[in-house]
């Protein structure tokens, strides 16, 4: 059971694309600010999640990538 999370997610040039505090997470890979799907590629994150445990609330940190496959690539090779 995870009482919290805060996470964020960063495009290539640093920049925060997606951040929740909700345990479920639910990217649907838009950009917060746009709301435009984010462009295919590779996207950094940063995830605190707040765990119980015998000894209490416990903070564990979490680093990443993420890869996002939109499938627009695959559409241009196929009407070609």
């Amino acid at each position: 059971y995870i009482k919290r999370v805060d996470m964020r997610i960063f495009n290539r040039w640093g920049e925060l694309v997606f951040h929740t505090v909700n345990p479920d997470i639910e990217w649907d890979g838009r950009d917060e600010n746009s709301k435009q799907i984010v462009a295919e590629g590779v996207y950094y994150y940063l995830c605190d999640i707040w765990e119980p445990r015998i000894s209490g609330i416990e903070v564990r940190h979490e680093v990443g990538f993420i890869h996002v496959y939109t499938g627009k690539s695959d559409e241009k090779f196929n009407n070609e």
